[in-house]
């Protein structure tokens, strides 16, 4: 199997942006995941974040081992806000995905079909302020009748209006 994966969010986890995805399961599964993630927290904002320097940690968990956690910078500027927020709305093939907005964020869900993988996402951002999102996400994926259930908690917040070394649309990991 060689998939495409796309991953256009600026807080996306580098590495799982634009990569080839051979055979490898749990990186259509964590793209995908984030796609739902970050498309939430995009619409949640009636006035954009603040821009500039933002980190986020990521934990998912598939109950068959230790949790892994992922922690990575990003550059945020008006033009990948702008672009990001474009993405929000756009149709992603093999996919069906909804949000309800509350008070807060919003609560989303996302049904894909990847070859002969199912997806289907529930979860939640909240938007507290300009410098925070958290998101939590519940994951099943159906292969060949095989459940699999994944479980992320995402907490991103802002870092500096100076990005420093980190360009915008290049996010870094952090060590």
């Amino acid at each position: 199997m060689h998939l495409q994966a796309e991953c256009w969010h600026p807080l996306c986890t580098p590495g799982l942006s634009r990569i080839p995805l051979r055979g490898s399961f749990m990186r259509i599964l964590l793209c995908t995941t984030f796609l739902a993630l970050t498309s939430a927290a995009a619409s949640a904002q009636s006035v954009p974040i603040k821009m500039g320097l933002w980190e986020k940690t990521m934990t998912t968990s598939n109950g068959s081992g230790t949790p892994e956690t992922t922690k990575s910078r990003s550059c945020v500027t008006p033009e990948e806000w702008k672009a990001m927020d474009a993405n929000v709305t756009r149709k992603r093939e093999g996919c069906t995905s909804g949000a309800v907005r509350n008070a807060k964020g919003y609560i989303f869900n996302s049904t894909c079909t990847i070859g002969e993988t199912t997806l289907v996402i529930n979860g939640s951002t909240t938007v507290p302020d300009a410098e925070h999102i958290v998101t939590e996400s519940h994951t099943t994926s159906t292969r060949n009748g095989k459940k699999t259930q994944t479980d992320s908690k995402s907490a991103s917040h802002f870092v500096s209006a100076d990005c420093g070394k980190v360009q915008p649309g290049e996010p870094e990991d952090v060590n």
